[in-house]
């Protein structure tokens, strides 16, 4: 009590910088969690800047922290700015509220928080002498943290919190199963709760799950499906294309999931605006066909291909989650998209079959729908288009490139053989 007492009086009436710094622009965390026996250990690297309504001990006249004073106080911001913020549950119990272990002021040019190993022994090493002159914005709080488990084999999941701290936050998390291995994750905000170490049964159930979801959480989707069964009534016609699309699409995001590393930055930029064109231009062939059904294939074969690049953009900075498991996530994420868009075909196409069956002006009526995904489209179009040209340009590389090639090859080869099967349309 006495020194919680100490703590808030050297806090309130040491010389102060400022009673409440602003939110800084980019926070980076950085957090280890690694279970043992009973306990959950938890290293928090924050900036002080982060910690805000703080106010911060300082030597007179200077910007310069008063370290004897600040570490002595540091267990209170580090109570209320980080353990308080930690909400992690063994299975499907939240577990109490870590007790701070220890607390230190480090520079920001320290870096032993790059390695758990580096990071416990900094923490358990030897402070900086109460005489180092450390600035107050170029200053860390590290933290070492306890919270009881059941189990170190238990599943942990974590629901992130630190989003508050900062305009930007980015998050480095790493866990170290009890098992051996390790787990990164690497975020910006606050995602939903996440499994720390999913097991390959969780990682299929929630990826299905995200994928269905997917499909109608982005209106694009729903458009192009609206559109697709717009222009092609006939369920036959509208399967086939269904199906060209889906095959372009899965080849698409699978071959995407296999590539080292991340494509150019404005990849995902044309992918959208991409996207927004083939609504439009689907829509203005369910009024106005002009397409031969010979050229149709390599049209959903295109057009699966640019959606198949937005379903990977989405769900490349999801594969973490998967754990150990990043191919049956995709493959998991994949058949979720399956599922959403055949389900979405499935409300689609009796819903419009039965709406034309008895209102008249069929044709008016069509007009209509598609004129509204396409106006939709539009204006997605040309912002995205906007925002692609104050992108610089750099080449893909050669892994991006072969892909590329490959789906366009798949796509003229599928559309000579449907013109060498019906030579007569």
């Amino acid at each position: 009590m006495m020194k919680t007492l100490r703590a808030a009086a050297l806090l309130l009436f040491a010389p102060l910088l400022a009673a409440a710094h602003e939110v800084p622009d980019h926070v980076i965390m950085r957090v280890f969690l690694k279970p043992q026996h009973d306990r959950l250990q938890i290293l928090v690297r924050i900036p002080t800047v982060a910690l805000i309504d703080t106010l911060f001990p300082m030597l007179p006249d200077s910007l310069f922290l008063d370290l004897k004073q600040t570490n002595e106080a540091a267990s209170m911001p580090a109570r209320v700015w980080v353990a308080d913020l930690l909400s992690i549950h063994e299975g499907d119990t939240l577990l109490p509220r870590p007790r701070v272990v220890k607390t230190m002021i480090s520079r920001d040019s320290d870096i032993s928080f790059n390695t758990y190993a580096d990071a416990l022994a900094h923490i358990n090493g030897p402070p900086l002498p109460d005489n180092a002159l450390v600035m107050w914005d170029r200053s860390m709080l590290d933290v070492l943290l306890e919270a009881p488990i059941r189990s170190d084999q238990s599943d942990f999941s974590l629901v992130p919190r630190f989003g508050r701290l900062g305009v930007l936050v980015t998050n480095y998390i790493e866990f170290l199963p009890a098992r051996g291995g390790r787990r990164d994750f690497v975020y910006e905000g606050d995602p939903e709760k996440y499994r720390l170490d999913p097991t390959l049964p969780q990682t299929i159930g929630h990826f299905i799950a995200v994928g269905f979801r997917h499909i109608f959480d982005e209106t694009d989707h729903v458009l192009l499906l609206l559109c697709m069964a717009l222009m092609l009534r006939r369920p036959r016609e509208l399967l086939g294309f269904a199906i060209a699309f889906t095959i372009a699409h899965s080849i698409t995001l699978l071959a995407s999931a296999l590539l080292p590393g991340p494509g150019p930055v404005w990849l995902p930029r044309v992918s959208g605006t991409l996207m927004a064109l083939f609504i439009i231009y689907l829509g203005l062939e369910s009024v106005f066909p002009a397409t031969p059904a010979r050229f149709r294939p390599l049209v959903a074969i295109a057009s699966g291909m640019v959606f198949g690049s937005g379903f990977w953009f989405f769900f490349e900075p999801l594969v973490q989650y998967g754990g150990e498991h990043p191919v049956a996530a995709a493959l998991s994420f994949n058949l979720g998209i399956e599922a959403g868009q055949y389900g979405a075909l499935a409300l689609l196409v009796p819903a419009l079959a039965l709406f034309f069956r008895f209102t008249p002006l069929n044709r008016a009526w069509t007009m209509v729908f598609a004129g509204f995904a396409a106006h939709v489209a539009w204006h997605r179009m040309t912002e995205r288009a906007f925002t692609l040209s104050q992108v610089p340009f750099e080449w893909p590389t050669g892994e991006v490139w072969a892909a590329l090639v490959a789906a366009a090859a798949i796509g003229v080869m599928v559309t000579l053989r449907g013109r060498k099967e019906a030579p007569g349309q």
